[in-house]
């Protein structure tokens, strides 16, 4: 009898192995597609996302160059004029006198050069509606690229690649450095 048990022991012993074996392995192979948001893959780092622990470490390994390029936004009460003051692969922080509210939704032209024109979808992370006129330093809103064709991020990243060239200076300007949240 105690035989039985111990060849059951055994057995079930090593079906738990298999499992938890097979469980690390579904993990390992999705990682390595990229699914999960740890591994620097090409297309993360398209977006300009690190491979950072939290949300405070990204925002600060991100880079993002400090521009003053026209944009026109499409909402649904029209089209706004408005300027990007900083931007990078992933968003921007648009100045405007009327900023959108969070987690709306739009359409953004940026014209980065006299003949360079990118069209992006965007949404809004934040804005600074809320706040009164005399404690905001600069009205307007911080947004985040989102659902872009490969041929409209490229054209952004080559806009980005081309002002820093023209610049003279190091990719981008740490984010840490800019003095709007």
């Amino acid at each position: 009898m105690g035989n039985l048990y111990a060849g059951m022991s055994v057995g079930m012993g090593f079906i738990l192995f298999c499992i938890i074996l097979s469980f690390i392995w579904i993990i390992f192979k999705n990682y390595a597609r990229g699914v999960f948001p740890g591994k620097n893959t090409d297309q993360m780092e398209f977006y300009g996302y690190q491979a950072c622990g939290n949300r405070d470490e990204q925002r600060k390994n991100v880079y993002r160059a400090e521009v003053a390029w026209p944009v026109f936004i499409k909402t649904g009460n029209g089209i706004v004029r408005a300027v990007i003051r900083d931007i990078n692969r992933s968003g921007a922080f648009i100045k405007c006198d009327s900023p959108c509210k969070p987690r709306e939704r739009f359409r953004i032209l940026i014209k980065s050069t006299e003949k360079r024109r990118i069209l992006l979808n965007a949404e809004v992370v934040w804005s600074n509606t809320g706040i009164p006129e005399e404690k905001v330093v600069t009205r307007g809103m911080g947004i985040r690229f989102i659902k872009n064709p490969d041929k409209n991020l490229t054209a952004l990243k080559l806009a980005l690649d081309e002002y820093a060239g023209n610049e003279k200076m190091a990719p981008f300007q740490r984010a840490s450095s800019l003095s709007h949240p």
